[in-house]
């Protein structure tokens, strides 16, 4: 069975018909997208590539690298919560300074730093890896003019290699007392076990080698405390990278898409409101039905009113013939 061919001339004749309501929309959303567009302040993207390394202290082989792709991606999502972190981010604000020069002495405030950190910082994989695949991840950062945007990021990566070097001189303090206690200990148990005459040759040399490994451990975690308070565990690679262009679609491309949506919010409902031309095999569209039941309304009524007029006929013709 052949399909039925598209009636262009009832669609010309809709479109005409309706025109005002499609145009209206695509010039209401165009309006809409045009004003937000110029009312929007443009972003500006700078991106700081990093490299992310371990202490070598203990491996020299490594050079630095990771022992293994878990402890990789873990410092690396260390630094994304570090770069986030709230005195990370009002330091590196607070360095900046308010926008336009502007004096402010309760910049920045913490509805303007919980703001920044949702939208304007953060650490990605380079072209949309996971972290632990690379050692290289960007600090990316936002702000309303490209210069600014460098200096952000700027103050973001001096405060981000700071907090990162206290995360890690506390933990490396934290080692050194478990160990220096580890130490005592061992040293203390070799003492008991020298001045008891009961006790074995085996058992001091037990003992000994406890002491000594305890004692090892000691000078391996200074060594790294050391190191942490010299050596980064991120360091730059360049200058940050700023965008040429506003991030986001320019004003053209908003308005343009704006009109289109109109476009097609119009026609939609142009097309649900709009009665369809008859169709065949003897089926009618709900408007050609609704048609039909005006048609048999104004019939009966038609028909009530003739019938009224032959009463009224019969009545005058009756008065007539008692005349």
């Amino acid at each position: 069975m052949s399909a039925s061919p598209i009636p262009w001339k009832h669609l010309r004749n809709i479109l005409v018909l309706f025109a005002p309501l499609w145009i209206g929309a695509v010039l209401i959303f165009g309006l809409i997208g045009a004003s937000y567009s110029f009312l929007s302040d443009d972003v500006y993207s700078a991106r700081l590539p990093m490299v992310v390394r371990d202490e070598a202290i203990g491996s020299v082989a490594r050079l630095g690298r990771f022992a293994s792709q878990a402890e990789l991606r873990a410092a690396q999502e260390t630094i994304l919560e570090m770069a986030q972190n709230r005195e990370v981010v009002t330091e590196a604000l607070r360095k900046i300074g308010p926008p336009g020069g502007e004096v402010d002495v309760q910049w920045p405030s913490v509805t303007i730093v919980e703001r920044t950190i949702r939208n304007s910082v953060d650490v990605l994989a380079p072209q949309g890896a996971e972290f632990g695949q690379t050692d290289v991840v960007y600090l990316e950062v936002r702000e309303k003019d490209a210069e600014r945007a460098i200096e952000f990021c700027h103050a973001v990566f001096d405060n981000l290699i700071e907090h990162l070097r206290e995360i890690r001189r506390v933990r490396a303090d934290g080692v050194i007392a478990e160990l220096t206690h580890a130490s005592d200990l061992a040293r203390k148990n070799l003492d008991e076990a020298r001045s008891t005459y009961e006790e074995m040759n085996s058992e001091l040399v037990h003992r000994s080698e406890q002491l000594a490994e305890a004692e090892q451990r000691l000078v391996d975690a200074q060594a790294t405390r050391s190191a942490v308070l010299s050596t980064n565990l991120v360091a730059a690679l360049g200058l940050p990278q700023v965008s040429d262009n506003p991030v986001g679609p320019g004003a053209k491309t908003l308005t343009f898409g704006s009109m289109m949506a109109g476009l097609i919010f119009g026609l939609g409902t142009v097309f649900l409101i709009a009665p369809g031309p008859a169709q065949t095999h003897g089926r009618r569209r709900w408007t050609d039905h609704l048609e039909g039941q005006n048609r048999r309304a104004e019939d009966r009524v038609r028909l009530a009113e003739g019938l009224r007029r032959r009463s009224s006929d019969k009545e005058r013709s009756r008065e007539a013939g008692d005349a």
